[in-house]
């Protein structure tokens, strides 16, 4: 015990003398500050989100006054109409009660305006009438939470962005002390160990009259303990910081919604703080013992972090997609606590802390294990067997001798196996991920789908048909009354026209349905010729190009609808199935739709593969290669400082740095191609190889639209053409290798001069983000198409959106390829030049 309470004392010691306490309370103190003036900043586009909601209501309720106002007309109107008309006044009234509160800013009376608009509606819906903008159950929880806070006397607050103390306390804590928060203090605290390994201080630790155990139980109760000092602080500043500027202490008791499967509860959030806080408990420590254990296997703080990463934010996101990974026991459910506790009405929280801790100490286990195995001097190292054999090669160059000594090398020192696992671990996390969202959004438009056979059959033609029939008795009647006089004669005439044209929207809903129902069962059998006629069918009819007795008004832009007609054209031609989202191309000119939902996804080899180009993961798969790169030139200066013993060697400086280099580039190159033929091989074997001919929109610009024998579409926002799916992944494999040996060469040119590796790779990524920025200076566009960094983003190269951008036909992906070839060739001759100055 004696011993632990030493450890304990160094470890304080440690991390106090390198200030990071002050460190953390000014990093809690700036976020907290941070997120209350975004908040408060953020009040009025809230307030004026919520007086859009009330104007959403006030058309629907200004509907129904019109229709129960031409009802009241009738002679044949229900009894009850004059009792929904007055109701639906009173709904309008408390509307407008309720908009003018909150553009004063009244928002003390907004619960009780709010109250009696929600009590009008109900009364609305027990008089027989509808009001389907607004779900039941939604006015339940709804009207529950407005009668606490009229109880409490509290005012309103807007749930994205509170700033009153006890919602805005709740928000921080949700929100650093659950994904994001675990992910800042793994940044901060990521070196606790690692520095140990890095710095070689490991050695003497475990020299110590101590148990290995006690330094590694040392190290994560000084953990638990910043963790919660963490805690402390985010309770602290966000209690103080809303009590300064409000005045006032504020009221713990404002509801917080809870809502389950048996229905929804409100708690106070007073209530809600304390859940949060009882299962950091079990959160924390089940973070610190995966930091801990991540650090045993990886020894290097980059390593850690993004291997902590990978598996954190990987398992957050597969248990929030994928349904059947939400069971009790996965930890992962647990943290994201504010989510967790939202969507569940079990306040016993001993289990969740009970998995929580058991992997915990799982997790530490484990860690001793690895930290036992591996910490022990590095003798493993000593323990293999030399290459072969131990002999030697008699005779042999000295470039070939540096490089295999390299080679080897980085085989049996460098980080190369943890990255490995990394990356595997990575790439199957990330295609399980794409498998799921493929499977749900196949699942969706099938729902989807059914759900409009069913509107059409139990909606919209029973009324069309209901409509028909009133129409026909209207007629029967005027023609049985008979009446010579003009008006009787006019509305004879205006029935029948109306009888016409209802006849003709009961024929055009019955054809909707049967050629809807068509496309659903040659999907089912893949008759995708079937499909694509259907859905041509349909984009022509919302472009506008076929003529209906109705309009279709659409913010899709025309060269969307028309880039979708020509791609299914394209499916047909090539009999190739189809890809969710199935109806629209998503191209560049579309603003207001969401990508991540709009755009095609499917989890096939190849395109799996597109995706990995088209929204920029290869650069993940870069910066974690540079990083390597990096290793492989600073680890000859920690403090064994084995270059000196290299510089003793007959051999060149220039001929060191070619080893170092050419093991890099051809290292670099095998994970990159290897990586490759990973997404294609899970995608291969877990659904199919893919479409080689599938068709991928490539954006013209004015002057490559313009030239003679342009065979593409040119439409008002611009022209466009297709090239096929394997043409588009042979130019994105080429230009992501010139990618990768251009920002290796800029990665082996820091270098020589700087020693350290996540430095080197940081200046690399800054050089990088800033000669991306300033290829769209007016001075630099017209040479774009010479400055390698404008072909950063491959997908962008190679679909013309990166020229169109830049206003620069020339931007082109063999021109990308020369011109990196050329400044990565540049680069390492200058590297050179200065290393044999810098040696001197």
């Amino acid at each position: 015990m004696t011993k632990m309470k030493t450890m304990l004392k160094f470890e304080w010691k440690k991390t106090w003398k390198s200030k990071k306490l002050l460190t953390l309370s000014l990093l809690a103190l700036f976020s907290v500050s941070f997120m209350y003036f975004y908040h408060y900043s953020m009040q009025k586009e809230a307030l004026s989100d919520k007086s859009n909601i009330y104007s959403d209501y006030n058309n629907e309720t200004f509907a129904l006054l019109t229709y129960y106002m031409e009802t009241l007309n009738h002679e044949d109107s229900p009894p009850d109409t004059p009792e929904l008309y007055k109701n639906a006044n009173q709904m309008n009234l408390s509307i407008m009660e309720v908009q003018r509160a909150i553009s004063k800013g009244d928002l003390d009376s907004l619960p009780k305006l709010e109250l009696e608009f929600i009590q009008r509606v109900e009364s609305h819906l027990e008089l027989g009438g509808e009001f389907n903008i607004l779900a039941e159950e939604d006015l339940k929880r709804w009207k529950t939470k407005n009668e606490l806070l009229i109880q409490h006397e509290l005012p309103y607050d807007t749930e994205e962005y509170p700033i009153s103390t006890g919602p805005f306390m709740k928000s921080m804590l949700a929100l650093f002390l659950g994904i994001t928060g675990s992910i800042i203090f793994v940044l901060f605290f990521s070196d606790n160990l690692n520095a140990e390994y890095e710095q070689q201080t490991i050695r003497t630790l475990v020299t110590q009259p101590t148990k290995k155990w006690n330094i590694l139980l040392s190290k994560y109760t000084i953990l638990i303990i910043y963790a919660w000092i963490w805690a402390v602080f985010l309770l602290i500043f966000s209690l103080l910081i809303p009590s300064i500027f409000q005045r006032e202490i504020g009221n713990f008791q404002y509801p917080q919604l809870v809502v389950g499967n048996a229905g929804h509860e409100f708690v106070d959030t007073s209530t809600f703080i304390l859940q949060i806080l009882f299962l950091f408990v079990g959160t924390a420590s089940f973070v610190i013992s995966l930091l801990l254990l991540i650090s045993t296997i990886c020894k290097k703080r980059f390593l850690t972090i993004i291997f902590f990463l990978v598996l954190f934010v990987g398992g957050s996101l597969l248990t929030t997609n994928i349904p059947w990974l939400t069971v009790s026991w996965n930890p992962f459910l647990y943290i994201n606590i504010s989510n967790y506790l939202e969507t569940t009405e079990n306040n016993n929280l001993l289990f969740p802390n009970f998995i929580l801790m058991t992997y915990s100490f799982i997790g530490f286990l484990f860690s001793l294990f690895f930290m036992k195995k591996t910490a022990l001097f590095n003798f493993e190292s000593l323990q293999q067997k030399p290459f072969r054999g131990g002999n030697v090669y008699s005779k042999i160059k000295s470039i070939n001798a540096i490089l295999l000594f390299e080679l080897r090398k980085v085989l049996r020192k460098g980080p190369l196996k943890q990255l490995v696992i990394i990356l595997l671990i990575a790439f199957i996390g990330a295609y399980v991920y794409l498998a799921n969202e493929t499977n749900q959004r196949q699942e969706y438009f099938w729902d989807y789908w059914d759900r409009m056979v069913n509107f059409h059959k139990e909606q919209i033609i029973p009324l069309t048909e209901a409509q028909i029939l009133s129409k026909e008795k209207e007629i029967e009647d005027l023609e049985v009354e008979n009446s010579k006089e003009a008006e009787d004669q006019l509305k004879l005439e205006a029935a029948k026209n109306h009888l016409e044209q209802l006849n003709q929207s009961l024929f055009s809903q019955t054809n909707d349905l049967k050629s809807l129902e068509e496309m659903i069962t040659s999907y089912e059998q893949e008759d995708w010729s079937a499909v694509y006629h259907y859905w041509i069918y349909q984009n022509q009819l919302w472009k506008g190009d076929i003529d209906t007795e109705g309009s279709y008004e659409s913010f899709i832009s025309n060269f969307t609808f028309e880039a979708s007609i020509e791609e299914k054209k394209w499916l047909d031609r090539y009999n190739i199935a189809p890809l969710q989202n199935p109806e629209i191309l998503y191209t560049i000119h579309e603003k207001k739709l969401d990508k991540s939902k709009s755009m095609k996804i499917d989890s096939t080899g190849l395109f799996s593969l597109f995706l990995f180009y088209d929204l920029n993961i290869y650069l993940g798969l870069f910066a974690i290669i540079l990083y390597l790169v990096a290793s492989i030139f600073s680890s000859e200066h920690g403090k064994s400082r084995t270059i000196d013993f290299l510089r003793t060697q007959p051999l060149y400086p220039s001929t060191l740095l070619t080893g170092k280099i050419m093991v890099s580039s051809m290292i670099s190159g095998m994970i990159f191609l290897a990586c490759s033929m990973l997404i294609i091989l899970l995608g291969t074997i877990s659904n199919r190889f893919g479409d080689w001919f599938y068709p991928v929109i490539h954006y013209d610009t004015p002057q490559q639209s313009g030239a003679a024998g342009y065979n593409g579409f040119i439409m008002e926002q611009g022209a466009f053409h297709f090239i096929t799916m394997g043409e588009y992944l042979v130019y994105a494999g080429l230009l992501g290798f010139c990618s990768l040996f251009f920002y290796l060469s800029i990665a082996v040119g820091l270098a020589v001069f700087i020693k350290n590796e996540i430095l080197i790779l940081a200046l690399t990524i800054f050089i990088s983000i800033v000669g991306y920025t300033l290829i769209s200076n007016e001075m630099l566009v017209g040479i774009s198409h010479w400055l390698p960094f404008s072909y950063l983003e491959i997908g962008k190269v190679i679909n013309g959106a990166q020229g169109l951008a830049l206003e620069n036909a020339m931007i082109h992906p063999l021109t990308g390829i020369v011109v990196l070839i050329i400044s990565s060739v540049l680069i390492f001759a200058g590297t050179f030049i200065c290393q044999k100055i810098y040696s001197r």
